[in-house]
């Protein structure tokens, strides 16, 4: 069995998780330095040479209300706990969406949220697209 999986960012996601990218750097005053794909996590946020934040980027086809929730894959969510866990740092969940962008922060007051297994199941691609994702309610995420 091959579990190399194939990578699927493309000219076009890239574009636009830079837009994004340039928005939040704006917003924030901050710095975002692309991770490594190991770590899991997107980016770090940096002012001058300090990390200030962990940040996964998505850009979703969806509108605010159009679900009850967003879908997080479950090893990006527990990475990022860890690297607040260990850093302190906040781990943050920004979302850009076709009406509005906004951002999820891990709080530990947070009711623990539901997992399903799911993902992209509409359109999946290869097998690693259907995992375990967290079920972040709308209500916890902030416009900016």
């Amino acid at each position: 069995m091959d579990f190399l999986r194939t990578q699927y960012e493309n000219s076009d996601t890239l574009k636009k998780e830079s837009e994004f990218k340039e928005k939040i750097m704006k917003v924030w005053k901050c710095n975002l330095q692309k991770m490594h794909k190991h770590h899991v996590i997107d980016f770090m946020a940096i002012v001058d040479r300090d990390a200030t934040a962990w940040i996964e980027v998505k850009c979703l086809n969806k509108t605010f209300n159009q679900y009850q929730y967003t879908m997080l894959s479950y090893s990006k969510y527990m990475k990022g706990i860890e690297y607040h866990n260990v850093s302190g740092l906040p781990f943050i969940f920004a979302t850009r969406l076709k009406d509005e962008d906004c951002y999820y922060k891990h709080n530990t007051e947070h009711p623990k949220f539901k997992v399903i297994w799911g993902g992209r199941t509409k359109q999946t691609r290869d097998a690693f697209d259907i995992e375990p994702v967290v079920l972040i309610p709308m209500v916890y995420f902030t416009p900016f």
